[in-house]
C-alpha cells in the first residue's frame, strides 16, 4: 500500500501555478482559434482544458484563501474590467448583451462556495436533509442567476464548479460527473473538457511559483485586447 501510494506521490508533477500555465496556454489557444482562425477546430479542442482547470483551482483558492471576501472583491474587479476586452475581441463592439466573460461565472461560482459553507454551518444545528434542501436550493439559484446574466457557460459552469467543490476528495466521482456534464449536457467539442481531469488527478497540493499571483488576472484582458487588435488590423 505504501508503495502504490509512493508512486502516485511520484507523478503528480502539477502545483497550482503549472495547472495555471497549462490553462493559460489552453485559454489563449483557444481564444486564437475562435478570434483569429475559427476553421481551425483543433485549436478549439485544445482550449476545452482551460475552464474545468480554472475551476479546480477556483475551488482550491477558495479552501486555502485567508480572506475569501478579498477574493470575491478580486475576481469581481477583473469581472468588470474584462468585460470591454471580451466583447471587443469576441464582439467586436463595446457592449454586448450576447454574453458575459467567465470571471463572472467564477465570481458567481465563488459566492455559491461562500454561500453552501455558511449554510452547512447554520444546518448543523438543524437537520440534515434541510441542509441538502438549501444547498440545491443554492445551486440552482446561483446556476440560473448565471443564465440570466449570461456568463460564459452558464448554468453548466456553475455545475462544473460544484462538482469540483462537492466531490473535491472523490476523483472517480468527480470523473464520472465532469464526463455526464461536459459530454452529454453540453455535448459538442465540449467533451474534450474530461481530458482536463488528468492534469487534476496529478496534482500535488503545493503553491508552486508565487510570484506571478495578478500576472494571470491580467492575462486575461490583456490576450483578447491583443488579439481583437490583430483581428482588426487584419479587416
Amino acid at each position: 500500500m505504501k508503495k502504490c501510494t509512493g508512486i502516485r506521490n511520484q507523478i503528480r508533477v502539477f502545483d497550482t501555478f503549472k495547472l495555471k500555465v497549462l490553462a493559460a496556454i489552453s485559454m489563449f489557444t483557444d481564444h486564437t482559434g475562435a478570434v483569429l482562425l475559427p476553421d481551425c477546430i483543433w485549436m478549439r479542442i485544445i482550449g476545452r482544458l482551460a475552464f474545468p482547470i480554472y475551476c479546480f483551482l477556483l475551488v482550491q483558492g477558495f479552501r486555502n484563501t485567508s480572506n475569501v471576501n478579498r477574493y470575491i472583491r478580486r475576481l469581481a474587479l477583473f469581472a468588470v474590467i474584462s468585460e470591454i476586452p471580451f466583447n471587443l475581441a469576441f464582439h467586436r463592439t463595446v457592449i454586448a448583451g450576447e454574453s458575459r466573460n467567465i470571471f463572472f461565472t467564477l465570481l458567481l461560482g465563488l459566492l455559491l462556495m461562500k454561500l453552501i459553507t455558511l449554510l452547512r454551518i447554520f444546518c448543523k444545528t438543524i437537520s440534515p436533509v434541510m441542509n441538502g434542501a438549501l444547498e440545491g436550493t443554492a445551486v440552482l439559484s446561483i446556476a440560473l442567476a448565471a443564465e440570466v446574466l449570461r456568463s460564459d457557460y452558464g448554468f453548466y459552469g456553475i455545475l462544473l464548479i460544484y462538482c469540483f467543490f462537492l466531490l473535491e476528495h472523490n476523483f472517480f466521482m468527480n470523473l464520472l460527473f465532469q464526463v455526464l456534464i461536459n459530454i452529454r449536457m453540453i455535448g459538442s467539442i465540449q467533451g474534450y473538457a474530461v481530458a482536463a481531469m488528468l492534469p487534476v488527478y496529478l496534482y500535488n497540493g503545493n503553491m508552486g511559483c508565487k510570484k506571478f499571483k495578478y500576472f494571470f488576472y491580467w492575462y486575461y484582458p490583456v490576450h483578447l485586447l491583443l488579439l481583437w487588435f490583430i483581428a482588426d488590423s487584419l479587416n
